[in-house]
């Protein structure tokens, strides 16, 4: 199996420096760069060995990315991922406007079945441009609002999963073009990186908006400590 057009260089660039910016986010955001590190060569090393490209039930691709996503959000709910201002992980999901974009470019290329792009089946976008729109006054808005948002953001979300699953060329195949472009490098990176971000990121937001006052009370208490810590220190150099 071979993608359906062969991909321009700037297109292959896009991709290739979209996910290494997430990946710098995800260890700016987590501490987690021997797990960001790990998951791009890994995941890379597989791509190029043609082993994501394999799509008989259950395609490959999903076979890793449901449970890497279902881990990930594990991980983000054990580890306190969430525990930032609302503001931050709503803006955190404008990232999806370049990957709509380079979706759309592939689409042009006739890399990327149409169907994947805000002309055809997939308005997701509009997550990404509501999101640059709202940040900034996030922390403003009723709780109720913001659970919306999320809400409708998810679906946009599992609206082009479905939409990209069911045309994948498998017997439950509906759509046409045939969606097989994911499961080559670097294209692999757009649901093995840019959809389990999206979906991450609207995880950590329905945490954070079911404990309001969480974050701030850790980050209150974390401070105290640390000025304790300040004036212990203090007192040992003056003794």
């Amino acid at each position: 199996m071979t993608l359906p057009a062969e991909p321009s260089v700037a297109l292959i660039s896009g991709f290739v420096a979209l996910t290494l910016a997430l990946a710098a986010g995800f260890v700016w955001w987590t501490g987690r760069y021997l797990l960001a590190g790990a998951w791009l060569v890994a995941t890379g090393l597989l791509a190029w060995s043609g082993g994501l490209a394999k799509f008989e039930l259950p395609p490959r691709i999903m076979v890793v990315f449901v449970p890497a996503c279902i881990g990930l959000c594990y991980l983000a709910r054990r580890e306190g991922w969430w525990r930032r201002p609302v503001g931050l992980l709503i803006g955190y999901q404008a990232f999806r406007i370049p990957v709509e974009l380079l979706i759309y470019q592939a689409a042009n290329e006739g890399v990327a079945p149409p169907q994947l792009t805000w002309s055809g089946m997939n308005p997701d976008v509009w997550t990404g441009i509501t999101a640059l729109l709202l940040f900034p006054f996030a922390h403003r808005l009723p709780r109720w609002s913001l659970v919306l948002w999320n809400i409708a953001g998810v679906g946009l979300l599992l609206n082009v999963v479905t939409v990209a699953v069911l045309s994948m060329p498998t017997s439950i195949q509906r759509f046409e073009p045939d969606n097989v472009w994911i499961g080559f490098f670097p294209f692999h990176w757009l649901p093995l990186m840019g959809v389990m971000m999206a979906a991450l990121g609207h995880f950590m937001l329905f945490v954070r908006l079911r404990h309001p006052n969480d974050a701030v009370e850790r980050s209150e208490t974390s401070r105290g400590r640390s000025a304790g810590d300040v004036v212990r220190a203090l007192r040992r150099c003056a003794e």
